[in-house]
């Protein structure tokens, strides 16, 4: 039995103050659980870091999954911005980002 999946992404700047949102469908052999890492190839390589939270949409007949990218410090000095997560996601085949959300202060 295989299973519908949506992974959402949420990439977050490094206060929280900005964000975005967007998803991959794909399906699993098994139900999905928190801490699941998951990759694939839908269109190119992509993988997630460990699924946070699960809910089942009963009308789409379809888990779906969240997960969290931040910004941050690479080993060599360099920040990787909400920016560059961004491009870096959709050139992986994920679908979404259209916008960039501000949280209020």
């Amino acid at each position: 039995m295989e299973y519908k999946v949506r992974i959402v992404l949420t990439i977050m700047s490094l206060d929280k103050k900005r964000w975005a949102g967007g998803y991959i469908d794909t399906t699993l052999p098994f139900v999905p659980f928190i801490g699941l890492s998951l990759w694939g190839e839908v269109g190119a390589r992509w993988q997630t870091k460990p699924i946070e939270s699960i809910s089942y949409n009963i009308e789409d007949q379809r888990f779906h999954c969240s997960t969290q990218e931040h910004e941050f410090e690479s080993d060599d000095g360099d920040f990787v911005d909400i920016d560059f997560l961004i491009r870096s996601a959709k050139k992986h085949g994920w679908k979404g980002f259209e916008e960039i959300y501000e949280n209020p202060s």
